[in-house]
């Protein structure tokens, strides 16, 4: 269950964070391809065996998610790097894109004596920003902490867009602490996400603010998960309270929104694999 946290905030952190991106807002207007990735993210055990994901509403065909196309889909530091040449020299690893015949340094990551990454500075050509990640690792060698920040790339005063930092506990990751300051104006963005021992999300709260404080708006969710570690919950209170639930009848996962107190199904999930496959 390594990846499915913050999915909102997966593309803005794609060149310096592996690992946000799981869970997504469920009040899009795409919301059954996000409630998708959840529980993609969440049920791992589905991946191996799941090739489509038809989705149902109200007893009709509303789209077929393909599950491996879709995970590829989204950006990784591994598939990230995957995309360049590099070239390795004493301690750093260097990667270079190539457009257009030109050869441009793109990466940068620097390594200890145990080749474990210490430092990953970024110069994408195409992007508006630049930045940094530090590690760090206990006495056994296991990562404890990794924060990465981003600046806006034209600013002389190198001004500062982001930061992320996740904090890691034998291994696992514990929490997650994600700021965001909103260009042109005093605003900040703050998430935090907490996780609980198998590194499943269990707690995010999200706060809108100004730099001295004031704040704006809050909001909180809750993930709740039965004994086999599937998604059975998601809760989000604030501004625009939402709650989802989900139930597994074999191949089938229903999802219930809860209305007025009452829950009502919004979307049937049928799992796909090569024998039941039906069409491409």
């Amino acid at each position: 269950m390594k990846s499915f946290l913050l999915i909102s905030l997966l593309l803005p952190l794609l060149a310096f964070g592996e690992r946000h991106e799981k869970v997504a807002s469920c009040l899009d207007s795409t919301e059954h391809v996000e409630i998708a990735l959840m529980l993609l993210y969440s049920n791992v055990e589905l991946v191996p065996t799941c090739k489509y994901l038809d989705v149902y509403r109200k007893g009709r065909l509303l789209d077929r998610i393909n599950v491996r196309k879709t995970l590829k889909s989204l950006p990784t530091i591994a598939n990230l790097f995957s995309q360049f040449d590099s070239v390795e020299r004493n301690n750093q690893v260097r990667y270079y894109s190539h457009e257009n015949g030109e050869k441009n340094l793109a990466y940068v990551k620097t390594l200890n004596q145990k080749r474990k990454p210490i430092l990953l500075v970024g110069y994408v050509e195409d992007s508006i920003s630049w930045g940094k990640t530090f590690y760090r690792y206990d006495s056994s060698d296991k990562l404890i902490e990794e924060t990465d920040y981003k600046f806006y790339k034209y600013s002389r005063d190198s001004t500062l867009l982001q930061t992320n930092r996740n904090i890691y506990l034998d291994g696992k990751l514990k929490e997650t602490h994600f700021t965001q300051y909103v260009e042109l104006s005093d605003l900040v963005s703050t998430t935090d996400c907490y996780f609980n021992s198998s590194g499943d999300p269990v707690e995010q709260h999200h706060k809108l603010q100004t730099k001295k404080g004031e704040q704006i708006n809050q909001s909180s969710t809750r993930y709740g998960y039965q004994k086999d570690r599937l998604l059975s919950s998601v809760v989000k209170t604030g501004e625009k309270n939402d709650a989802l639930y989900f139930e597994y009848r074999g191949s089938r996962i229903l999802a219930y929104r809860m209305k007025n107190g009452v829950r009502k199904l919004i979307y049937t999930f049928v799992q796909v694999t090569a024998k039941n496959r039906q069409r491409d």
